[in-house]
């Protein structure tokens, strides 16, 4: 008897060799099933809705072109197919006049900015705060505390300096707090 747990899967294991194989029905459900949780990424790294749903075609086409290469054995597919939608924002992100830093790289700037209260803030209100960021900012800030790389990944990625990546990082932080704080403040005016 096979748990809850293990039947999807079971299912996106079947859907996957039949990608493999061709199958465009199973590239369909496969499409079907990660296209949401894949456009949230693209969103993440490109403001414009259209923008992002290109992300997401290429993403499927660069995956279901090397489904061949995926190694169920290495990780979950899902992951698998994430980092192609990261890889291709961040291509889709070069390809315009995107240069890094978009702000200086001054390492020596900080700022903190304490909060009396925390907010209740929804998800959706948090990653509208993260899509506002500047293009760099939200870059980095993205890449480090949403999916997990180093600041040496990062600079690998983006063609810049772990440092340049750390200071992103702290200025995303920064205007985040500074966005935040301004949530706060309107919420216990409004009070």
């Amino acid at each position: 008897m096979s748990s809850k747990n293990e039947h999807p899967e079971k299912k996106i294991a079947f859907l996957v060799e039949g990608c493999k194989q061709g199958n465009l029905s199973c590239q369909r459900q496969i499409f079907e099933l990660f296209a949401g949780r894949i456009l949230t990424v693209c969103r993440r790294y490109e403001n414009r809705q259209t923008g992002a749903k290109d992300i997401l075609q290429e993403t499927f086409i660069k995956a279901f072109d090397k489904i061949g290469q995926f190694d169920p054995q290495k990780g979950r597919f899902e992951a698998w197919l994430k980092r192609i939608a990261i890889n291709t924002a961040l291509k889709s992100l070069r390809g315009q006049t995107l240069t890094l830093p978009l702000q200086d790289a001054d390492s020596s700037y900080t700022m903190n900015v304490e909060t009396s209260a925390s907010p209740d803030l929804r998800e959706e209100q948090i990653l509208q705060l993260i899509k506002e960021l500047p293009t760099g900012y939200r870059t980095v800030f993205n890449l480090y505390v949403i999916d997990g790389y180093s600041h040496a990944d990062i600079a690998k990625k983006l063609s810049i300096s772990t440092q340049t990546s750390k200071s992103q990082l702290s200025k995303a932080k920064a205007k985040l707090r500074l966005k935040i704080q301004s949530i706060i403040n309107q919420e216990s005016e409004s009070i």
